[in-house]
């Protein structure tokens, strides 16, 4: 009898082993659909709002296979800060003809060579000397080649000062391009394809360029109007949005998460459609973010089930609460650990690092901006340019 339920057990157990591969392999089919759909689209402006770990990286792989496949020779895939650009680069190594470049590095490419010094605080350094010419009088030129601002004597000024110090920055390298590239349209390049990433993250300044170049070359623009997070340098959400509901663009979907336990993907719908509720996220794109079930996944949800929230906690009691949350999970037979903290605002970071160091914590790392550095570098350069004249 104890055999024959245990042959029992096990046969219920390899069914169900097979029902849960089966299962996975649906899901796995449904994935790769949304993904052929994208490839295998003829048309020429495509765009895509989904959410992190849906596959863009993978789609963008794809895409770059399929053109080369089809013919292709050159492929441009920008983005917006170089560590994008270097993960990007690693998971499209190997394919031939594929170019992976930040959109400034992109620029500062496309202009003429004798021109193309960069300087990363060239903004900063003339405004100071706007400040100084025009006696206390400040400008940010900042918000007025992000946002194309027509304002033609600041600007002029500020193309006078870039040529005395012989330098290209950030803001002002794309928006020199893109003039060249509006009055001649003929040195706009041609490629296979153009794949952008991150979009959400590009300013008004930005998505003119990427414009232009849309007019010569098929382009695919992926990003998330949730994870527009550098309003500080006014980038925007609205102009992916404005694409994706554009008639001269095709939306797609990627709507399967392949990172995030199921904890996360409810969580996260739950915080969307509550905030909806109250009235907000009137302006964001509509659409899924699902769980992608997988075996590996699965084992971690299951472990992982809740995400634990403690409200209205003190200033004085969170380094308290930090210490036992870490001797809950911290095992000392176990390899070391690290433990990230993020605080939503500066100036709680160093009372925090007093409290941790007061209850025995010392190996603490904290990320300190030094605010006279970007002025020191500029002076540096200054230096080096007179000597050179």
């Amino acid at each position: 009898m104890i055999y024959k339920l245990f042959g029992l057990i096990k046969t219920r157990l390899g069914l169900w082993k097979i029902m849960m591969k089966n299962n996975y392999l649906e899901y796995s089919k449904k994935c790769e659909k949304y993904l052929k759909a994208i490839v295998d689209s003829d048309y020429a402006k495509k765009v895509i709002v989904s959410g992190p770990g849906t596959g863009k990286s993978y789609l963008f792989k794809k895409i770059s296979e399929t053109v080369q496949e089809n013919g292709g020779s050159r492929i441009l895939v920008l983005s917006f800060i170089n560590e994008l650009i270097d993960k990007l680069a690693k998971d499209l190594y190997g394919i031939a003809g594929v170019e992976v470049s930040t959109l400034h590095s992109f620029a500062l490419s496309q202009l003429p060579k004798s021109a193309n010094k960069f300087f990363l605080n060239i903004e900063s350094i003339i405004e100071e000397d706007y400040e100084i010419i025009y006696e206390g009088k400040k400008v940010n030129f900042g918000k007025i080649l992000c946002n194309l601002v027509d304002n033609g004597e600041d600007l002029e000024f500020y193309s006078r000062r870039r040529k005395y110090y012989n330098a290209f920055g950030p803001n002002c390298s794309i928006y020199a391009l893109l003039k060249i590239f509006e009055e001649k349209k003929n040195k706009i390049p041609k490629f296979s394809q153009i794949m952008i990433d991150e979009f959400q993250d590009f300013n008004k300044l930005e998505a003119a360029l990427i414009d232009l170049l849309s007019e010569k070359s098929p382009i695919l623009i992926v990003g998330d109007d949730d994870q527009s997070l550098y309003s500080f340098r006014y980038a925007n959400p609205d102009e992916i949005r404005y694409k994706n509901n554009s008639e001269e663009y095709v939306s797609f979907e990627l709507p399967f998460c392949r990172r995030c336990p199921k904890v996360i993907i409810d969580s996260f719908n739950c915080v969307v459609k509550e905030a909806k509720k109250k009235g907000y996220l009137k302006k964001r794109v509509e659409r899924s973010f699902m769980y992608l079930p997988s075996e590996e996944k699965d084992k971690i949800s299951n472990d992982n089930p809740k995400i634990i929230v403690k409200n209205q906690i003190q200033q004085s009691a969170v380094a308290y609460h930090i210490e036992q949350d870490i001797e809950k999970i911290f095992n000392p037979k176990e390899e070391d650990m690290s433990i990230l903290i993020i605080c939503s605002l500066k100036k709680q970071i160093s009372d925090l690092v007093k409290r941790l160091k007061e209850k025995g914590f010392t190996n603490i790392h904290v990320n300190k901006k030094n605010k006279n550095e970007e002025l020191i570098e500029g002076l540096i350069y200054c230096l080096k340019i007179r000597r050179v004249i």
